[in-house]
Parts: structure tokens; C-alpha cells; sequence
């Protein structure tokens, strides 16, 4: 009998891994990883202008995209005021939160967004 259970118990823990994995996982990817968004902002992202990112996503910014930008986590008035063309990639609880403080950023065109993250730029 306990040959059958062992049997039962690692044909249990497969069938988990499995759908973990195999299923679970890869759904909730938008929400629990960068990737997503760093493959939209390669696409968009001009690779010359100065890019501003959250202090949250830039580690996963940098290591799926290889773009590092400036780190980015307390906003000033000043961050929004460039003449030259500047994108903003934050999550969007933050946008959320900065948009009530700084009105001037409902303005910006979007770019990209997941289900957590959003990038703008202050240029059409």
C-alpha cells in the first residue's frame, strides 16, 4: 500500500507542476512581470530620447529590454516640464496618484500599456 501512495502523491505534485506552469502562470503573466511591457516599449521607444522609469519596474526593465533609463520614483514638477521629448513608464497605480497631483500628464499620449503598467510621452 505504500507504493501506492507514494504513486498517488508524485502523480499529484506532477499534475500540479503542471498546471502551475503549464497553464496558471503563463495567464497571469501581465500582472505579475515586466516582460510584457518592455516587448511594447521596444517597439516604441525611439532609443535616443531620455526615458524616465518607475523605481519598481526598471530592474525588470533593464533585464528584459536592456533599456535602463533614469530611475524614477518621487515626480516634481519639473519632471514634467521638458521641452524635448521624454517618455514616463510607471505602473499605473502611480500614474493613477501623479495625474491627481499633476494634471498636465492626463495630456500625454499613451504609448503602451499593460494591466499594471502604462508609458506616455509628453510629444504626439
Amino acid at each position: 500500500k505504500w507504493r501506492a501512495a507514494i504513486g498517488a502523491v508524485i502523480i499529484t505534485m506532477l499534475l500540479f507542476i503542471i498546471s502551475a506552469f503549464g497553464i496558471v502562470l503563463p495567464s497571469l503573466e501581465e500582472y505579475i512581470t515586466i516582460r510584457p511591457m518592455a516587448q511594447k516599449t521596444i517597439d516604441v521607444y525611439d532609443g535616443i530620447s531620455p526615458i524616465y522609469i518607475d523605481k519598481f519596474v526598471r530592474p525588470g526593465m533593464a533585464f528584459y529590454s536592456n533599456i535602463y533609463g533614469t530611475e524614477w520614483n518621487h515626480a516634481k514638477a519639473e519632471d514634467f516640464a521638458r521641452p524635448d521629448k521624454t517618455y514616463y513608464l510607471m505602473t499605473k497605480s502611480y500614474y493613477r496618484r501623479l495625474c491627481s497631483q499633476y494634471p498636465i500628464l492626463q495630456q500625454y499620449s499613451v504609448l503602451a500599456e499593460t494591466s499594471t503598467q502604462i508609458l506616455v510621452i509628453n510629444h504626439p
